[in-house]
């Protein structure tokens, strides 16, 4: 088993090195394998990802970008049609980490924190169920969270809590059913942590799913590898406990399913990243996220990232 996840600017360092700090600390036998792209992350930064590797269990791997076809709207400098699309796809190339010879892959972003050991919950006998079932050409994800109740204008009109997943969920113990619906919320999966069984025949299908379909539906994707990964595995992903890839807006979001503060096992910082600004304390309150609402999950982080300074 390994884990794996992607780095392609040096914004994210400070995630992924706790990202591994933490795994270590909880999971100290399954490696990291961090990838990064070594035309858009700088050397500084991949002497950093060596010298933690060294005490983290990590694997330092070079990948390729995963780049989307020119359009018919026109080429962008390497093929891009937009910024956001330039690193996205890039995350696919993890298919290809059968040639370091691992059996299963855990995909985690680069923007999680990992608080108790995920091993059972990630690669316990669920998932080797789920992917023998498959025959090796699935994956377990955990679904999409479509609450939207910050009411962002991004999202799309059905994000609302009454099509959320993790509505129907009675216990924190649950894993919602994925709809065999594509036009379905509940469908949808959150391409944050993936697992699967690592082999050339996976990658070659994803690759050659990615290689057959056009430009402008990949540019059309509003999020592209967590929307291309839902169309090509559709019937062949099945959805991990929550607890596996815990939005930190969850906290107030879902207070149901997070019922305590140790219930989350990896927990994914979503639009803000709390490496960027130190914790407030206003009142008897943390404050931190645009909204303000995530000094405590941020605070985490920084407890974790007190922890990593004074051991280094």
């Amino acid at each position: 088993n390994a884990y794996a996840t992607l780095l392609t600017r040096p914004s994210y360092l400070p995630g992924v090195i706790l990202l591994a700090y933490s795994l270590h600390r909880h999971s100290p036998s399954t490696p990291l394998v961090i990838m990064y792209t070594a035309d858009t992350f700088p050397q500084q930064g991949v002497y950093a990802l060596h010298n933690e590797a060294r005490r983290s269990n990590c694997i330092v791997h070079p990948v390729e970008h995963l780049q989307i076809p020119p359009t018919s709207q026109g080429e962008k400098k390497g093929g891009m049609v937009a910024a956001r699309f330039q690193d996205t796809f890039t995350k696919l190339r993890v298919f290809g980490l059968h040639e370091l010879g691992f059996t299963t892959v855990c995909f985690l972003d680069a923007d999680m924190l990992i608080l108790h050991d995920p091993s059972d919950l990630i690669f316990g006998t669920r998932t080797q169920d789920w992917l023998d079932q498959t025959r090796g050409l699935g994956i377990l994800a955990t679904h999409a969270c479509v609450c939207n109740l910050d009411a962002d204008a991004w999202a799309p009109a059905s994000w609302t809590r009454d099509n959320c997943a993790y509505v129907q969920l009675t216990s924190p113990n649950g894993v919602p059913s994925v709809s065999a619906d594509p036009s379905s919320t509940h469908s949808l999966l959150n391409s944050g942590t993936f697992v699967f069984y690592s082999s050339k025949e996976i990658d070659d299908f994803v690759l050659q799913s990615f290689m057959s379909m056009s430009a402008e539906k990949l540019a059309g994707y509003q999020f592209p590898d967590q929307d291309f990964l839902t169309e090509v595995f559709t019937g062949k992903w099945a959805s991990l406990n929550w607890r596996a890839n815990a939005l930190k807006t969850w906290r107030y979001w879902h207070p149901e399913l997070w019922k305590a503060d140790g219930e989350p096992v990896v927990l994914h910082y979503i639009v803000d990243k709390p490496w960027a600004a130190r914790v407030k304390k206003e009142g008897e309150e943390l404050v931190a996220g645009y909204l303000g609402k995530d000094g405590v999950t941020h605070g985490w982080w920084w407890d974790v990232w007190a922890r990593w300074v004074a051991e280094r």
